[in-house]
């Protein structure tokens, strides 16, 4: 059996961060609370939170940028070359200890990896209040789930690297690409033909009020910021109004995040979230793994507008491959956060997850080929495979015990339509690198002559016998 390299070149960074807040995770462990109540109650002392920014955190900077400047290329190396089946987690800064993703996604994924949040939190803009707030919860975080990335099992349950652009302060790359989907999104929430984004930012500026934004939308299942209010928009509005000003001083902000044209930034920096994480997961060959609700929402609104145009300038629509990422997240298959980490070692030793892939892959061919109102029965009939599957380990399972067994029923399909989804973009993408493709015209391109490019390109690729990715997603929650 292969030796896990991650270990030996992870372990010094988890023993700095145990030696500087194991006793915040111990509190965090002791009274069963979550590592952003620990953060937050370390830091509503504004003595403590002075000396945390002027001195601890000057020395989290210091120690993080320098461990991955050293490390970071080795370990992104061993990443390049892990066997077996990958997820990519985003759509968030950081996986949250209780949300249990390592234990969940274990039983599924050889790996998850996982880019180190703290990185994000230090080298990401914004008021100080902001980030020693992150910085400290992600911290205590790592601690708590340090033995899962120096698990000695090769491949391992969960890689931790850092994005080299955060580290080299290098913009992201998908910010060109990201503003041609944001375009393509704003059409479809405002019924609108913006052509640039000067058209999209002209209409936003002249809107001025929240009001006026609100009266403008024409698909308020789009446009939706926060999953904790209703489906109105001024409502939505509001709340994204309102987490803005949880930390920022709003007279302080630059003129595009205020007002009304703080939705067009809302829109772009939602997509280069989801653009960052498809990337990303196509850069190590994984699954994009996303837990946040509205990050997800983004991801789907993302795949759906910009496949709807292509779709129409084609005249043909995608082929329906891929149903399976981030099933095991649902709410149906909750009791997977119960399996500890050495019991989903010993799982691995029983060859468990290569017999879990394949029953669950069985009814991968009809799924293909299913019409929209035939996919619930397919996700039905791939659910009872699944749960079949489980009871036939109980026995050679011993950790998964048979209470947890019994309860493991399924009223309604969990695999396909959970919050999860089911997006895997194979290489290339799945939807065509529009930046790419408007470098070739040339000059200031409209987005229906972009368009029209891309959608030659794809009928000339199908025309070769290269089928394009198809997509499939559906969330329970966007049935």
């Amino acid at each position: 059996m292969q030796k896990n390299p991650f270990p030996h070149l992870l372990r010094p960074y988890f023993d700095w961060l145990s030696g500087h807040f194991e006793h915040l995770a111990d509190e965090a462990t002791r009274n069963q609370v979550r590592p952003d109540h620990i953060a937050h109650d370390f830091l509503s002392d504004e003595r403590r939170r002075a000396n945390f920014n002027r001195y601890m955190m000057q020395e989290i900077k210091a120690a993080v940028l320098d461990f991955w400047s050293r490390n970071n290329e080795a370990i992104r190396s061993e990443i390049i070359r892990l066997p077996g089946l990958k997820a990519r987690f985003g759509g968030d800064i950081g996986p949250q200890p209780s949300q249990k993703l390592f234990e969940r996604l274990g039983v599924y994924y050889d790996s998850i990896i996982v880019a180190d949040p703290i990185v994000r939190s230090i080298t990401t803009l914004g008021p100080a209040k902001r980030t020693d707030y992150y910085t400290l919860k992600y911290c205590i975080a790592h601690v708590l789930q340090r033995d899962v990335y120096l698990a000695e099992v090769y491949p391992p349950i969960a890689v931790l690297f850092a994005e080299q652009n955060l580290l080299e302060q290098k913009p992201y790359s998908v910010g060109p690409q990201s503003v041609i989907d944001a375009t393509i999104v704003a059409n479809k929430i405002f019924g609108q033909d913006f052509e640039s984004e000067r058209d999209a930012v002209e209409f936003f500026h002249k809107l001025g009020t929240s009001k006026a934004v609100a009266d403008e939308v024409v698909d308020p299942d789009t446009f939706r910021f926060d999953e904790s209010v209703g489906n109105d928009p001024l409502e939505q509005l509001e709340a994204l109004q309102n987490d803005l000003r949880r930390d920022w001083d709003e007279t302080q902000l630059p003129p595009q995040w205020r007002g009304s044209q703080l939705i067009w930034t809302v829109l772009v920096g939602r997509m280069m979230q989801a653009n960052d994480l498809l990337h990303g997961a196509i850069e190590v060959g994984a699954h994009p793994v996303v837990q946040a609700p509205m990050s997800f929402h983004w991801l789907v609104t993302k795949i759906r507008a910009t496949s709807d145009v292509l779709q129409q300038a084609t005249r043909e629509s995608y082929v329906v491959e891929l149903p399976i990422t981030n099933a095991l997240l649902s709410n149906q298959l909750d009791w997977l956060s119960n399996v500890p980490l050495d019991a989903l070692m010993r799982i691995r030793s029983h060859g468990f997850l290569d017999d879990l892939r394949k029953t669950i892959s069985s009814n991968l061919s009809q799924a293909e080929t299913a019409s929209y109102d035939q996919l619930e029965r397919v996700c039905r009939q791939v659910d009872n495979n699944l749960q079949i599957a489980f009871n036939r380990h109980q026995e050679q399972i011993q950790t998964l015990n048979q209470t947890l067994i019994r309860r493991f029923a399924i009223a309604a399909p969990s695999l396909l339509l959970s919050i999860g989804g089911a997006i895997h973009p194979l290489l290339g993408g799945g939807l065509p690198p529009w930046i790419s493709v408007a470098a070739t015209l040339g000059g200031t391109v409209s987005l229906t002559e972009l368009v029209s490019s891309v959608a030659s390109n794809i009928v000339e690729r199908r025309r070769l016998g290269r089928t394009p990715v198809g997509i499939l997603w559906h969330a329970r929650n966007e049935a």
